[in-house]
């Protein structure tokens, strides 16, 4: 897997953000890969890892009909029980949302994506 582009979006008020990942997927299995969850993880500058609440397919799609900071929407939405075809490379997008401010999201340390298989396997990436 690789990572295209990280997005944020402060959510005005709240002091938290919205996280967008654009990233590319290989299935170097003969089996396809479906998803059965889909978390993002991200280390502060500071402190301990924060888990990201994710978002699901119909609320990033209306992030991103009426949100227009974010840029336009590249990729399919990863969800759950969406499959990666053996042997297929795929650009995807996931989202999260994160109780900390935008400021604190562009100064990580580092953002991991794990993506589970219903069989148990799963696949991480990190920057």
């Amino acid at each position: 897997m690789l990572f295209r582009s990280v997005r944020v979006l402060a959510l005005t008020g709240s002091g938290a953000s919205l996280v967008i990942l654009d990233f590319r997927a290989t299935n170097p299995s003969n089996v396809p890969f479906v998803a059965n969850s889909v978390t993002l993880h991200l280390q502060p500058a500071t402190g301990d890892a924060v888990d990201g609440q994710t978002i699901s397919k119909a609320d990033i799609e209306n992030v991103f009909r009426y949100e227009k900071l974010l840029g336009p929407k590249y990729n399919p939405i990863l969800s759950l029980q969406d499959r990666i075809p053996p042997h297929q490379t795929v650009d995807l997008m996931a989202g999260a949302r994160f109780e900390l401010p935008e400021a604190a999201i562009n100064a990580r340390k580092a953002i991991r994506i794990r993506i589970e298989d219903v069989d148990g396997t799963a696949a991480e990436l990190s920057e």
